[in-house]
């Protein structure tokens, strides 16, 4: 069997089993909080697919479900790129309560960005769940995240569809990257 690419320089961050553990859990969360209510889950590509689809698996809840494209960190490897939103189409957001399934909050570029673009669909409230966010995100970006899946150390991470340069996104764990091998 071959064995999969992974990160010189880096280490295993969370393997598979102790992510779909987390991911039920905010599953029970997620299904208690919005009981009763007609929300849209919101994910975010290509970071979010594997959490939205794993998460969505696990949620008795049955919630609509809209994709948004984010263009970020410019060529893959620039924390301080711009933040674009590419796709938000034609969402149907009027009214209904809204999360968001992100994959990781860092500098919050990306949440700034959303936020601002699904402001005008008009919805009824704004929550966001990240299956990572790192330690000093919530100070640096100004949001606080209402569902989190692990607090990581502030160090570039891949896998589980996390990616740099559109690499190692077919990781089962999350893997941290050492910082003279980002450039792919």
């Amino acid at each position: 069997m071959l064995e999969k690419a992974l990160p010189e320089g880096g280490h295993e961050l969370i393997d598979r089993e102790a992510l779909l553990a987390r991911i039920a859990a905010l599953a029970l969360e997620i299904d208690q909080a919005y009981q009763g209510t007609d929300f849209v889950v919101v994910g975010v590509l290509k970071g979010a697919h594997h959490f939205l689809s794993d998460l969505l698996l696990r949620m008795t809840l049955d919630p609509r479900v809209e994709f948004v494209r984010v263009a970020t960190y410019g060529d893959g490897t620039d924390p301080t790129a711009a933040t674009e939103v590419t796709e938000v189409g034609e969402l149907d957001l009027g009214g209904r309560d809204v999360l968001v399934i992100e994959d990781i909050l860092d500098r919050g570029g990306t949440a700034k960005a959303l936020t601002r673009a699904l402001a005008n669909h008009s919805p009824k409230s704004l929550r966001w769940a990240f299956l990572l966010v790192k330690e000093g995100a919530i100070v640096r970006s100004g949001l606080t995240p209402d569902f989190v899946g692990f607090t990581i150390p502030d160090e570039w991470v891949v896998g589980y569809g996390l990616d740099i340069g559109e690499r190692f996104r077919n990781l089962e764990g999350i893997y941290t990257v050492a910082r003279e091998d980002r450039e792919v």
